[in-house]
């Protein structure tokens, strides 16, 4: 409501109220209940809470490119929808390139280190959206939509791992429950908030009718301000934080084969 026009920001106003509102009553009356629909004791976990807190705020930034990239193409470089989406498979494509190498990369130097290097290119990958122009070669533009792939990758699989690093197994059902309900949210409002601030920068350019260029880059820079917001709260992981997952990976691929030897690619430390 508030993305079509602002006759409706009086109710859009309300109705976000209201459900803020039953938030804090719903947060309220679980934390009182023995047995209540979503466990809340579990965000006592420090490294859950950072990646259930940190992890939804990233995942709201970065599912808004899916969403403004082929508009942009579309609506600003004139694209057709083919070539749109060819340029947007570049980010998939990055999301697969990466996945072989996670789990070393995150052997190799550890979860807090990997989610806040990666997590600041993955920043400024999103800033980079924001030099996307008509003139720009296709090549240019693919290279930044896989290196935003990469990163996108990487942050996902390192906080979906660490998220459940060190909750214990009586707390496992509700934790997941609680971290599936705000993975789905988050990628939802990446939609919505992608919406609202191309609408936020459609009325700063004064273009109501169809956005342009200009308006897209300041959109992506406004998502990279958010996916900045997101690693502060990786700030407060222990350095050492899931070490307990990596000696567990270390162990599994240290282990004798089925012909008495040790398996191949042991880690060194």
């Amino acid at each position: 409501m508030l993305g079509q026009s602002r006759d409706h920001g009086v109710q859009a106003l309300a109705l976000g109220g209201a459900g803020l509102m039953l938030a804090v009553l719903a947060w309220r009356h679980m934390r009182r209940r023995e047995q209540p629909l979503l466990a809340l004791d579990v965000l006592a976990i420090r490294t859950f809470s950072a990646c259930l807190c940190g992890g939804s705020i990233f995942r709201i930034a970065i599912s808004t490119l899916p969403f403004l990239l082929p508009l942009m193409f579309q609506l600003a470089f004139g694209l057709s929808a083919l070539d749109s989406g060819v340029l947007v498979l570049a980010v998939f494509a990055g999301n697969l390139a990466m996945k072989p190498f996670t789990t070393r990369v995150m052997e190799r130097w550890g979860f807090r280190p990997v989610l806040l290097i990666n997590g600041l290119l993955g920043v400024l990958a999103i800033a980079a959206c924001a030099l996307l122009d008509e003139r720009m070669s296709w090549a240019l533009v693919l290279f930044i939509l896989f290196v935003d792939g990469l990163s996108r990758s990487m942050q996902f699989t390192a906080f979906n791992t660490l998220g459940f690093a060190d909750v214990p197994n009586a707390q496992m059902s509700d934790a997941s429950s609680l971290f599936s309900m705000f993975f789905q949210l988050s990628m939802a409002m990446g939609v919505a908030t992608g919406a609202l601030l191309l609408r936020l920068s459609m009325s700063i350019h004064g273009h109501a009718e169809q956005a342009q260029t200009v308006d897209f880059q300041l959109t992506f820079l406004c998502v990279a301000v958010i996916a900045a917001i997101a690693l502060l709260d990786n700030l407060r992981l222990p350095p050492k934080a899931g070490e307990s997952v990596l000696q567990r990976a270390w162990q599994g691929r240290a282990s004798p084969g089925a012909d008495g030897l040790p398996a191949k690619g042991r880690p060194s430390r």
